[in-house]
Formats: structure tokens, C-alpha cells, sequence
């Protein structure tokens, strides 16, 4: 922990957990599975996103499955103006 606290990053939290807005750039660094795609699109997704801008990492390739191909493009559909 701090590795990362070294990088000057002040909060990790869990993707599952529910979370409070921060006027903090987000960084996430998710194993691209389904359910992390549809948290990653619910965290942006609301009125207030919880983030002002994000920065998204994924562990390996994103695989096109049946149900993650859905939360792909639920992912581009969703209204992420700041994805870097």
C-alpha cells in the first residue's frame, strides 16, 4: 500500500462497496469481467458521477463474451466525457 500512496494516490477503495463522490480524479484498475464493466458504467452513469474524470486500467484484454460484448457497449453508450 505504500507503493501506491508513494504515487501520490491519497484513496483505494473497493469497486463493490458503495462509494461517496470526490472532486478527485478517478483511477481504476479493474479485471475486465462483466460485473466491473457494469460498476465501472453505474459509477458514471447517475446524475453525479462520482469522479470529475477518470483514468480506466484494465488487467488484460476486454473480451467480447455474450454478456460482456452488452456491458462493452453499455460502456460506449455511457456518457463518460473525461474517460482517459
Amino acid at each position: 500500500m505504500s507503493d501506491i500512496q508513494d504515487c501520490n494516490v491519497s484513496v483505494v477503495e473497493n469497486l463493490f462497496v458503495q462509494r461517496e463522490p470526490m472532486p478527485l480524479v478517478g483511477v481504476y484498475f479493474l479485471q475486465p469481467t462483466p460485473d466491473s464493466i457494469a460498476q465501472l458504467v453505474q459509477d458514471f452513469s447517475g446524475a453525479r458521477p462520482l469522479y470529475p474524470s477518470v483514468h480506466v486500467f484494465f488487467s488484460s484484454k476486454v473480451r467480447r463474451s455474450r454478456r460482456g460484448w452488452q456491458t462493452h457497449h453499455s460502456l460506449r453508450a455511457c456518457s463518460l466525457p473525461h474517460v482517459g
